[in-house]
């Protein structure tokens, strides 16, 4: 199962569609491009503007809860968490929404810059951002956990 050969282009959608654009020509066809509702427009548009036809379809939705597990609120309030991992903006951004400022003991790791920007320094001990934008990164920058 999954793919033969997977590519990264360590990046954003410009970066990707540099990839595309290394390997493809406008003339082979159309491209199709499945993403999540409100994502890959970015994409999408730099591949057009690459002289790509791109077919964007919509496979799934992820939508924000709207509080947290109890879980995961008690483990914050009594400083049991050493850190979250943000994957993307909209995580972040939903995750200070649910959490406020309980996380102001927690270091924030962040897969690129542009996820950090969207936080507020002074909800966290720390913000670190990953050396590139991959999961291998964001674990490097996580470093050894100060909490047992």
């Amino acid at each position: 199962a999954g793919f033969a050969a997977v590519d990264s282009a360590a990046g954003d959608a410009t970066d990707l569609a540099a990839l595309v654009a290394g390997r493809c020509v406008p003339a082979d066809g159309p491209l199709l491009l499945l993403s999540g509702a409100g994502q890959g427009e970015e994409l999408a548009d730099a591949l057009r503007g690459r002289g790509f036809r791109v077919r964007r379809r919509v496979v799934y939705a992820a939508r924000a809860v709207s509080h947290l597990s109890v879980t995961a609120h008690r483990m914050l309030r009594h400083d049991r968490v050493d850190a979250v991992l943000l994957f993307s903006s909209a995580t972040a951004v939903a995750f200070g929404r649910v959490a406020g400022t309980m996380g102001t003991g927690v270091r924030a790791v962040c897969i690129s810059a542009r996820t950090a920007s969207v936080l507020r320094p002074e909800d966290w001990a720390d913000v670190l951002v990953a050396a590139r934008p991959d999961t291998d990164a964001v674990l490097d920058a996580l470093g050894t956990p100060k909490r047992t």
